[in-house]
């Protein structure tokens, strides 16, 4: 699965054995390209069957949106990429300009990953800190362990009489925490700070913006987590 964008305005598509090699202008000759806007290559797959497959910019921003690289891949990543480069030179655009797009719009998902990165570090901390002041409590931390041995005889035990024993047992000590909690002042869970952000949402606000034609000083370029602020 391979996009090559070469000079003279050519470029191969492999897909699955398959390879195509096409000019710009021959393109932007197709009906396809003229009323929908569409790449379609069209071939005979493996088994003769007659198949057609599109090309779309929208592919590589929507990717970039709910995706990072890590879960799309990096062959299917730099496919989408090298997919978005062709459709904007096609409208044409420079391939420096649309690389510009492209490098813009993963530096603001490696921003906001790395924000998410920190986040995440921060929800560790408190858990661990909830765990460990919990721990300090000897009441408390004799209860927690009570529970857990009562969790595993329960999920060991084969006997059903015996089950609804522990079941019960369980059920009295579960109780006995959160009134330890409530004596000592302690909250039953780890105060977790409310995360504000999603990586989606962010991302497609963006690229929302930068494609607004009535803000035409923002582009894919240089639209930023700032601008969302503003």
């Amino acid at each position: 699965m391979q996009i090559t964008i070469k000079q003279q305005r050519r470029f191969t598509w492999e897909l699955n054995g398959v390879e195509i090699e096409r000019t710009f202008d021959d393109v932007l000759a197709s009906p396809d390209w003229i009323n929908f806007r569409k790449i379609v290559m069209t071939y005979r797959d493996g088994l003769g069957m007659y198949c057609r497959t599109q090309l779309f910019k929208e592919t590589f921003l929507q990717n970039l949106v709910t995706h990072n690289k890590k879960l799309r891949g990096e062959e299917t990543y730099e496919y989408d990429k090298q997919e978005y480069i062709l459709y904007r030179l096609l409208e044409g655009e420079t391939r420096e300009s649309a690389k510009a797009e492209v490098a813009n719009l993963e530096a603001q998902r490696a921003l906001l990953d790395a924000k998410n990165e920190e986040y995440k570090k921060t929800v560790t901390e408190a858990l661990k800190a909830h765990i460990a002041r919990e721990d300090e409590n000897e009441d408390i931390r004799m209860n927690k362990e009570r529970i857990a041995e009562l969790t595993t005889q329960f999920a060991n035990e084969q006997d059903e009489e015996r089950k609804k024993e522990l079941q019960s047992e369980l059920g009295s000590y579960l109780e006995m925490g959160s009134q330890l909690r409530e004596f000592h002042k302690i909250p039953l869970r780890a105060e977790i700070p409310p995360k504000d952000f999603s990586i989606p949402k962010e991302m497609q606000k963006m690229v929302q913006l930068a494609l607004d034609p009535t803000v035409p000083e923002i582009t894919l370029k240089n639209v930023s987590l700032d601008n969302l602020n503003s």
